[in-house]
Order: C-alpha cells, then sequence, then structure tokens
C-alpha cells in the first residue's frame, strides 16, 4: 500500500531474472525515498517465470523488500502488455491519491532530482501524460522480433504513441487508459497498445518531453556535463553494472555540483 501523500509511484517493468537491474535500481535512484519532503516508491512488475528455481528467488526478494508485484502471467516479450496493463491496474486500487506515476523499465536510469524539480513547477495536476511521442510509425511487416500480422493489426500506421522506456502521467489518465483496456482489443505490442490504441478511447492530450529530459548510453564519453538536465537515461551496455554506475556517478556529480 501507499502513503497518503505519495508524490510519484514507479512501476518499473522487469523480467525475473534480473534480480541484479532491480538492485542496482534499489541502490540508485529506486526505492523507497524522500526528496524535499516529497515521497517516491518502487515497485517491480513481473509475470511467472515459468522456473520453480527463479520463483523461489523472486518470493524471497518481495519478503525482503516488499516492493514486488507478480502476475499470472508467463514473464515473456509477446505478454509485455499484461505486465503494463497489470501496472496501471494494481497502481490505481492501491495508490489511489498518488499525485504522479512514472512507468519505466529497468534498464533506465531516473534522475530523480530533475524528475522531482520538473513536477514540482508543473501546474497540469490532471489530464497529464508527458512522453517522447512517437508520431510517424508503422508496424513491420518483415521478419523480425517486432512483425506484426495483418491479423494482428490491418491498419498500415500506429496511432501517436509514447516511448515505453519512460513516461509520466497523473492517475486519471492510468484510470481512463484502465477503463478503455476493457473494450479495445488486446495487442501485444505495449507502448502502442497502452499509450496509443487505448488513448484512441481516453483522449488524452500528449505532452511532448523535452528534447534534452532523455538520453541514451553509447559510450563512458557521452556522460559527464551533457547528463546535467536529463531526466531519463536508457542503457544500451550490455555490461549493465558499469553502465548504471557510470551514469549515477555522474549525475551524482552534475545534479548536485
Amino acid at each position: 500500500m501507499c502513503k497518503q501523500n505519495l508524490f510519484i509511484l514507479a512501476f518499473v517493468h522487469s523480467s525475473p531474472n534480473n534480480v541484479k537491474e532491480r538492485n542496482q535500481i534499489r541502490l540508485t535512484w529506486g526505492g523507497d525515498k524522500t526528496f524535499n519532503g516529497k515521497d517516491f516508491r518502487t515497485v517491480f512488475m513481473l509475470g511467472d517465470p515459468l522456473n520453480s528455481t527463479i520463483q523461489r528467488i523472486i518470493v524471497e526478494e518481495a519478503r525482503k523488500y516488499k516492493d514486488i508485484v507478480q502476475g499470472d502471467f508467463k514473464d515473456s516479450y509477446r505478454n509485455l502488455t499484461y505486465k503494463h496493463i497489470m501496472g496501471l491496474s494494481w497502481t490505481i486500487r492501491n495508490c489511489p491519491n498518488v499525485r504522479y506515476i512514472l512507468k519505466t523499465d529497468d534498464d533506465t536510469m531516473v534522475n530523480v532530482f530533475n524528475m522531482m524539480e520538473y513536477l514540482n513547477f508543473t501546474e497540469q495536476n490532471k489530464n497529464f501524460l508527458y512522453c517522447s511521442i512517437f508520431t510517424v510509425q508503422t508496424p513491420f511487416r518483415f521478419f523480425t522480433k517486432w512483425l506484426v500480422s495483418i491479423l494482428e493489426y490491418p491498419f498500415a500506421k500506429y496511432p501517436y504513441y509514447c516511448q515505453g522506456f519512460a513516461y509520466l502521467m497523473t492517475p486519471d489518465v492510468a484510470e481512463k487508459l484502465l477503463n478503455a483496456s476493457e473494450c479495445a482489443k488486446m495487442f501485444w505490442i505495449d507502448d502502442v497498445y497502452v499509450t496509443g490504441i487505448l488513448n484512441v478511447y481516453a483522449n488524452v492530450p500528449f505532452l511532448q518531453m523535452t528534447s534534452n529530459h532523455s538520453f541514451t548510453i553509447m559510450k563512458k564519453e557521452n556522460l559527464g556535463a551533457s547528463v546535467k538536465n536529463v531526466m531519463f537515461i536508457l542503457s544500451r551496455k550490455k555490461r549493465m553494472r558499469e553502465s548504471w554506475n557510470t551514469a549515477w556517478n555522474s549525475i551524482l556529480k552534475y545534479s548536485r555540483g
């Protein structure tokens, strides 16, 4: 359950195997924290690993940290929509008075200092959907892990939708999207479905994320002063722990310096 005065609830998509990534989040930007009197909580969304050994590890992790929400669906790439809907549903049920909701992934670093500062000054307390918007995207019709058949999605283009690595919303938006899921046919690409297709029904206006609020790590040399104003850092490195530590050290240096 959430505190009555919770400012931000972050629900994080995570794979059951990604224990190290979740621990790194807990040690850096995530967990239950307070910034300038504003409370912040992180919850991890997982599916079923279909592996008894991994499940025992998850049960122990949940017992220790009390920040795991697990669904009864197979945890897989094509089931991310179920995980996304679960995140919205859990948040609305358990944190009805939260001020803002952050959806993000476990390979995204959040500069909580800059996010808090931005939200402290925004006057949008309702109908707020802040993200990097895809405006002209078409389904992949050739062989790739994103292959979408005509039967799955018969239209030539996707509606506008948010890039799924990180977006912010107010709880009324989460509730509108959740309600829309009751009448919209399920589609397996979760960011297209939740913030695109469902938003055709919900009709929430997008607020385009400021260009310097997101950043992709390619090399260590890309960090430094360039992260000063960033809110969300998406890591593309295979060596995740090194990537997180490099990003976090830079964030601390330039956010507090």
